[in-house]
């Protein structure tokens, strides 16, 4: 049976306590004592948690980068290196980070060494152009004016990866050619003209899409090497989750649990049966030797945990 331990017995002043995530062997959470009152950042390296920082407005989404971690707000973004942090704009904006799933957000690479690439809002177009930032006030930069993220994608939903030392994103350009591009070298390249909307994660070798509009496909950087996978997420976005050795497939056609080892025929059903509880929502991690799936139907009856093997499929 599984043993829980209490990490922090915090006092009824708190209103709030939001998980966003792990990094540098500890856990990360916001923490707020009213509404109007200043975000706390809290670390916690499973004996002692404590306050490590303050932002004035609620903590959107992280996402770490070579040497620290962003943190986002309405319309100001943060630096934390460990120790402080420094917000890195001088005029308010709207910024797009990644996923609204702060977990699954951190766990996906947008930067280069320390340099750390997301989108930014033009207040005078409206438009969304990539920038970049090594976690300071003057490093933080245009880097391309031909690519505009569109209405399409700024849904919260990851739209920058790292893979093979160049940045991935998706968007339109000058034209209004939609599809996935590369940035390297100071150079804005299209990989495949494609309807495009989230990218993955990138696993052995490959960078992982759902694109055309619910479709996986992978790509190992080239337009001949971007290919459909196969399957389709129905008319859901798919959480796509790694260990060091396999892939798990969320929200695939419904409630479904896909689970591969990288090539296509590796790819499996982990999980397929009617979710219990009618209009449930399924969520889904991953460590190296089990899937934990966890249910919830949004009202009163409780929500459940199982984990599935991926050795023998055995559930428990």
């Amino acid at each position: 049976k599984a043993q829980y331990t209490v990490a922090w017995d915090f006092d009824s002043s708190v209103n709030t306590m939001k998980y966003l995530g792990v990094w540098n062997n500890k856990a990360y959470f916001t923490q707020t004592t009213s509404y109007s009152s200043p975000r706390n950042l809290v670390s916690y390296d499973g004996v002692t948690a404590q306050i490590v920082g303050t932002v004035p407005n609620e903590i959107k989404k992280i996402k770490r980068a070579g040497n620290g971690l962003y943190l986002q707000t309405s319309l100001d973004l943060y630096f934390f290196d460990g120790t402080t942090i420094t917000k890195v704009n001088n005029t308010p904006s709207v910024f797009k980070l990644g996923s609204n799933n702060t977990v699954y957000s951190l766990n996906n690479e947008s930067h280069i060494g320390n340099d750390f690439y997301f989108f930014r809002n033009d207040p005078n177009t409206s438009n969304y152009k990539l920038w970049k930032s090594s976690g300071t006030l003057a490093s933080t930069v245009q880097v391309d004016n031909t690519i505009t993220l569109t209405s399409n994608d700024t849904s919260g939903i990851d739209d920058i990866l790292a893979f093979n030392g160049e940045i991935y994103f998706h968007g339109d350009n000058a034209s209004g050619v939609h599809g996935l591009y590369k940035y390297s070298n100071n150079t804005v390249t299209l990989i495949k003209q494609m309807d495009i909307r989230r990218l993955g994660t990138v696993f052995k070798d490959k960078l992982y899409f759902q694109a055309n509009p619910y479709f996986i496909y992978q790509t190992d950087g080239t337009t001949a090497g971007t290919i459909s996978y196969g399957i389709s997420g129905g008319q859901e976005s798919v959480n796509f989750q790694k260990n060091s050795n396999s892939m798990l497939l969320s929200s695939v056609s419904g409630p479904y649990i896909y689970i591969t080892d990288g090539p296509q025929n590796t790819l499996r059903k982990l999980m397929d049966k009617t979710v219990v509880y009618g209009s449930s929502s399924v969520s889904a991690f991953i460590d190296d030797e089990y899937a934990y799936i966890t249910e919830s139907n949004g009202q009163s009856t409780p929500g459940f945990l199982s984990r599935i093997k991926f050795s023998d499929g055995s559930v428990s």
